[in-house]
C-alpha cells in the first residue's frame, strides 16, 4: 500500500466526477445543508485553507477509477456548485470588489470562475489498501466529526453489515417505504430488528449490542436468519402497500418485524389488506393519543395504553419490547394464516 499526495485543480476534480465514487459502502450519504456548501465555496473564493481529500484507487475499475475515503461532502458541494446547483449566500460579501451574493457559478464574474477552476486542492491517492483498512481510515479521519451510531457501525467491516446495507438499499420494502435513506436510517432500523431476532430479546437494543452483532458476524453471517429476514421484509412490503406506507417509525418497524419473524415457521400466508388496514387504525390511535394514553384505560382498546407506554420511552429495553410484542400479537394475529 502507498499514499501519494497530489495537487489537483478544481477544474480537474469536476472533470473527474464520473470517475469518482462518492459513496462506497462505509461512507455516509449526502448530509451537508445548503449553508455549509455555500460557506465552502465562499472560503475557496477567498483563498482559505482546504482540507485534504482522500481517494482510493478502485482496483476493479468497472464503474469508477476512485472511491472517496474522505471528503465526500466537499466534493459533492463543488460538483453541485459548478453545475449551478445552488447560489452563494444572500449575505455573501464581495470578493475582490466583485459582488457574489445570491449568484450561481455561471453568474459570478469570469475572473472568479477562473479562480475557482484554478484553485489547487490537496488530494491523497491511496493505492492497495484493503477494504477493512479503508473503513478504519475513514473512521479515524472522522474522529473530529459527530457521526451517528449507524454511521459508526457502517464503518465496521462486517459480513452481516454488508447484507444489511444491501437490503436497506435494494429491498422493495425500503425502496417503497417512507423511511428516509439519510444517515443510514434504513440500515439502523434493520440492524435493530436483526439484533432483536439474533439475541432473542435477551439484551437491551442499545448501540453496544448492535455493534456486537456486526463484530460477531464480521467474517460470516447467519444464513438462516437472513433468509427468514428477507421473507419477513417481503411480507412487510405487502402490508406496507396496503397501509399507505404507515410502517415508518423505528419501533413500529421493529415490532412488526419481530412479530412476523417469530412466527415465520408456521405462517402460510398473510392477509396483507386486513393487516394493513388494521395497522392504519392502530397507528392513528397511537399517534392521536401518545400524550394521553390513559384515554384507552376505559375503552375496548385498553391494550393501546400498554403499547404506548412501552413505545414512548426507551423503546429498546427488553421489558418494553416484550410488552409491545404481547399487544402486537393480540391485534395482528388474526391476519396471519397458520
Amino acid at each position: 500500500m502507498n499514499i501519494q499526495t497530489k495537487q489537483w485543480s478544481l477544474k480537474k476534480l469536476v472533470g473527474l466526477e464520473n470517475d469518482i465514487n462518492p459513496k462506497p459502502q462505509f461512507q455516509r450519504g449526502e448530509v451537508w445543508k445548503l449553508h455549509r456548501k455555500q460557506l465552502l465555496i465562499d472560503s475557496i473564493l477567498r483563498g482559505y485553507d482546504f482540507p485534504k481529500i482522500y481517494l482510493s484507487i478502485n482496483r476493479t475499475k468497472i464503474q469508477h477509477v476512485y472511491d472517496v475515503a474522505d471528503g465526500q461532502q466537499r466534493l459533492r458541494a463543488i460538483w453541485e456548485f459548478f453545475k449551478d446547483g445552488y447560489p452563494l449566500a444572500d449575505n455573501a460579501k464581495p470578493v475582490s470588489s466583485n459582488k457574489v451574493a445570491s449568484k450561481k457559478f455561471s453568474e459570478i464574474p469570469k475572473p472568479l470562475q477562473t479562480r475557482l477552476e484554478a484553485f489547487k486542492a490537496s488530494i491523497a491517492i491511496i493505492n492497495g489498501m484493503p477494504q477493512d483498512e479503508l473503513r478504519t481510515l475513514f473512521a479515524r479521519l472522522q474522529m473530529g466529526v459527530v457521526l451517528t451510531p449507524p454511521e459508526l457501525r457502517n464503518a465496521i467491516a462486517s459480513a452481516v453489515g454488508a447484507i444489511i446495507h444491501t437490503a436497506a438499499e435494494t429491498h422493495v420494502f425500503f425502496c417503497e417505504s417512507k423511511i428516509t435513506k439519510a444517515r443510514f436510517k434504513r440500515q439502523d432500523y434493520l440492524t435493530h430488528a436483526l439484533a432483536l431476532a439474533h439475541y432473542n430479546n435477551t439484551e437491551d437494543l442499545k448501540a453496544r449490542l448492535l455493534s456486537k452483532l456486526y463484530e460477531e458476524q464480521a467474517l460470516g453471517h447467519d444464513r438462516s436468519m437472513i433468509k427468514k429476514a428477507y421473507d419477513v421484509l417481503d411480507w412487510m412490503a405487502e402490508i406496507n402497500r396496503e397501509s399507505k406506507q404507515y410502517i415508518r417509525t423505528k419501533w413500529g418497524f421493529v415490532d412488526i418485524f419481530w412479530f412476523l419473524f417469530r412466527k415465520h415457521a408456521i405462517i402460510k400466508s398473510i392477509n396483507a389488506k386486513g393487516f394493513g388496514g388494521a395497522y392504519i387504525s392502530f397507528e392513528d390511535d397511537r399517534v392521536g393519543h401518545w400524550k394521553s394514553p390513559e384515554h384507552f384505560l376505559k375503552s375496548p382498546k385498553k391494550y393501546l395504553y400498554e403499547y404506548i407506554q412501552a413505545f414512548n420511552t426507551s423503546g429498546g429495553i427488553t421489558d418494553r419490547l416484550h410488552r409491545r410484542s404481547i399487544v402486537i400479537e393480540q391485534v395482528f394475529n388474526p391476519f396471519v394464516n397458520q
